[in-house]
């Protein structure tokens, strides 16, 4: 691939909050991958390398209100161990979003993989709807790649893949950051935590948002498995 091939282990996409404690506003010293959410089975678990991976800049301490705030949510995580669950094949590709604009919308189906805390398990929205945020919308269309979605979730999906299927092929364009909602329509003293699950979509009351997968993020990637391929052969 374009990537080269990675000399052991796997690198997953999150997003990069994940990673912090954000009451305390402090990245974790030490992280976990649980594939599949199957964090009681040994084999479905190992220690993400936190020095051999790339992770944005982000900063827990900035303002959701802030224009640039999500830009620098993203994560590859490099994960040594091999871990006897997981396969071998069927990983998604990387792609562009933004390669993919140039494509008839009829070609494109967008869905999203992400965790489900109600049932403890990883699931699958089908049929989303996605746009590019723009300036009338509550993204603000802030910062380019900011993509708005009306996917299926709950809490505990940040760091979930958004994936675009062009005929047969699956590619992994977008990786969930949070949600945007008004608070004029979902007031605070009302819904401390923000609108409830199941509440409708609509990009200008209630919607999720995820980071592209765009060139400075495939580039991101491209560097990590050389610095990777790299040190193992020290």
């Amino acid at each position: 691939s374009e990537f080269g091939v990675l000399s052991s282990g796997v690198i997953v996409a999150t997003s990069a909050h994940v990673l912090f404690d954000l009451e305390k506003q402090k990245r974790y010293d030490a992280c976990r991958f649980h594939f599949m959410a199957l964090d009681h089975l040994p084999g479905y678990q190992a220690e993400v390398v936190l020095e051999l991976s790339s992770i944005g800049n982000f900063d827990p301490a900035r303002s959701r209100l802030s224009e640039q705030f999500g830009k620098e949510d993203w994560a590859f995580l490099y994960i040594e161990k091999d871990m006897p669950g997981l396969p071998r094949t069927g990983r998604l590709p990387i792609g562009s979003y933004s390669d993919l604009l140039g494509k008839p919308q009829q070609e494109l189906e967008f869905q999203f993989i992400s965790f489900s805390k109600s049932t403890g398990s990883i699931t699958i929205s089908t049929d989303c709807e996605v746009r590019e945020s723009r300036v009338d919308d509550l993204g603000g269309g802030g910062w380019p790649g900011q993509l708005l979605d009306n996917c299926d979730s709950e809490g505990g999906s940040s760091g979930g893949g958004l994936v675009a299927i062009s005929g047969e092929q699956p590619f992994l364009v977008g990786i969930r950051s949070g949600a945007h909602w008004s608070g004029e329509v979902f007031p605070e003293d009302r819904f401390p935590q923000g609108p409830p699950d199941g509440s409708l979509w609509n990009v200008f009351n209630n919607t999720n948002y995820s980071r592209a997968i765009d060139h400075e993020l495939i580039e991101a990637l491209r560097v990590l498995v050389s610095k990777i391929n790299t040190n193992s052969r020290i």
